[in-house]
């Protein structure tokens, strides 16, 4: 085996006793995450949001997600969610308080 050969077999090794962190900067003992453990860890994230959305009312979730500066009010929110759904729209009287 060439020198250069066991150095890069040295370094896969050491690399892979180091610990992945995500949002901050590797400190002693850490590494950056690799491109298939960042893909991974989407959508483990990913799948665990859809979880959450699936389990809330159509209502619950544009709640959750209307802001103050969001350009739909929250009844918007929720036909549209609702469409995602496929489901019809809620009847709104706009005359009643």
């Amino acid at each position: 085996m060439s020198t250069e050969q066991e150095r890069s077999t040295s370094t896969a090794s050491t690399e892979s006793q180091l610990k992945p962190v995500w949002g901050r900067v590797p400190g002693a003992g850490e590494r950056r995450p690799t491109r298939e453990e960042a893909i991974a860890k989407a959508g483990a994230t990913l799948a665990v949001s859809d979880l959450a959305c699936a389990q809330m009312t159509p209502r619950e979730q544009a709640e959750a997600a209307w802001t103050p500066t969001s350009q739909y009010s929250v009844d918007e929110l929720e036909d549209r969610i609702r469409a995602r759904r496929g489901l019809p729209p809620l009847n709104r009287d706009k005359d009643e308080p």
